[in-house]
């Protein structure tokens, strides 16, 4: 079942892979739109993706992880 998910996902990105390859070959997408397109994924998309990915219930494992994480990266900026 988890494996049907990530291949679903796959077959989306590359679909949206060959419209984008389609597109800019035959001139729908040019400079310009790309540079709008870019701009709207960094100043829109990315910043409401951010705030989603924090959508995690607490529990004392997680705030473990963390405590862990932190001190893994204590050690590699000292040394």
């Amino acid at each position: 079942m988890e494996n049907n998910s990530v291949i679903n996902q796959v077959i989306i990105l590359f679909i949206i892979i060959i419209l984008g390859y389609y597109s800019r070959k035959r001139g729908i997408l040019n400079k310009e739109i790309n540079k709008g397109l870019s701009n709207l994924l960094l100043r829109v998309t990315l910043p409401f993706m951010i705030i989603a990915s924090f959508n995690y219930k607490f529990s004392p494992e997680l705030l473990h992880n963390i405590k862990k994480f932190l001190f893994i990266h204590l050690l590699f900026i000292w040394f």
